[in-house]
């Protein structure tokens, strides 16, 4: 007896918010289901209407609340799967027992404590927008510390609560060729300082980026080491920007814009080491991105860093600025740690494939099915 595939419809982000994270996640999604498990698997992928340009603001309301739950209304599919747990609301508008919801993290109630002021609302606002996942068949999280989070914090059973991790883009970021050397990509970027330190990540008070700044001016001020930052992300806020100035490194803090995954490749590998002392994250792509590229991590020990990046890279306490600062000097002056970081992170990154990320996928969705 012949079985036809199951059709799934992934319910994803509008364009419109310019979430390029999670609109990257359902891309890489589709395409690997699409291209691993179209045996198990016909997908079809719905969104609000998106000219493609940033909206925001009531459009972004109207278009998350309004037009998208009447869009999943007309396209119920055999298993639904909401990409993002920010769109949680749409569970109410789908078949319960056939719908699922990626959940990447719940950073504003692991650390709600760190939210002071207006930015409590953000608790509050999150929070009714999550609870919806408890209406859900399954939560599927990009690692066992979401997981472990999804269970703890909103009370959802474990029997419910998957780990799917995500895969990497390996044909991107990979290593340096015969043909490159790192000084063709520092006089790309004209890098013209003796040793850099690279971050990726926003502006959100997560990424700790004060921890980055205070990392810096230790290392130049204390150590007298002629070192520099680039940072690749959202604008700094006010705050950020006002320490920045305090502590006197605004002139050795270059901000950079890349406009794809190929620059951001070339930015890595004309980089030194890589330092991400976040507070929490529920997975985690840059870290891994640059040990696909071989280049050192300074990281922090928290959230589901360890799982991702693991032995491969130096991980700290991401306050703990004397430990920062060491971490980083130790990849600096130690070649022979370097090589074997290097090695290391080759072997870690090499774990993370969107073919299995699809296969485990595809095993949720036919699970569910299972029970219908």
């Amino acid at each position: 007896m012949t079985h036809l595939p199951l059709q799934v419809n992934l319910f994803t982000n509008y364009a419109g918010d310019r979430q390029f994270s999670m609109l990257r996640y359902a891309d890489e999604l589709e395409s690997s289901m699409g291209q691993y498990c179209r045996s198990v698997c016909e997908i079809h992928r719905y969104s609000p209407r998106s000219n493609g340009e940033m909206t925001g603001g009531m459009v972004s309301r109207w278009k998350k609340y309004i037009e998208y739950p009447f869009l999943a209304l007309r396209h119920r599919g055999q298993i639904n799967h909401v990409t993002d747990h920010g769109n949680s609301h749409m569970v109410k508008f789908l078949p319960r027992g056939r719908t699922i919801v990626t959940c990447h993290d719940l950073i504003p109630l692991r650390l709600a404590d760190r939210l002071k002021g207006a930015s409590k609302r953000i608790k509050y606002s999150f929070w009714a927008k999550v609870v919806n996942m408890r209406k859900a068949a399954f939560i599927v999280t990009d690692s066992e510390s979401t997981r472990r989070d999804v269970i703890d914090l909103l009370s959802i059973p474990s029997e419910k609560v998957r780990v799917v991790y995500l895969g990497l883009n390996h044909d991107c970021f990979k290593p340096m060729r015969e043909n490159e050397t790192r000084e063709q990509f520092r006089q790309q970027f004209n890098f013209s300082w003796p040793a850099t330190i690279l971050h990726v990540g926003g502006a959100a008070f997560y990424k700790n980026f004060e921890s980055v700044v205070e990392t810096l001016a230790l290392i130049r001020q204390k150590h007298r080491r002629d070192v520099h930052l680039v940072r690749m992300g959202a604008p700094l806020d006010q705050p950020q920007l006002n320490l920045i100035s305090q502590r006197g490194v605004g002139a050795f803090i270059h901000d950079v814009r890349i406009k794809n995954d190929l620059e951001l490749r070339q930015l890595y590998l004309a980089s030194d080491v890589f330092l991400f002392p976040s507070l929490w994250e529920g997975f985690g792509w840059p870290p891994l991105e640059a040990l696909a590229c071989g280049i050192p991590v300074v990281m922090s020990n928290r959230g589901s860093l360890s799982e991702t990046a693991g032995s491969a890279a130096l991980s700290v306490e991401p306050e703990d600025i004397d430990a920062m600062a060491n971490a980083v000097l130790r990849v600096l002056d130690d070649s022979g740690l370097r090589i074997r970081m290097r090695d290391a992170g080759f072997s870690q990154a090499s774990q993370f494939q969107w073919e299995k990320t699809a296969s485990a996928m595809a095993e949720v969705y036919t699970s569910i099915a299972r029970q219908l």
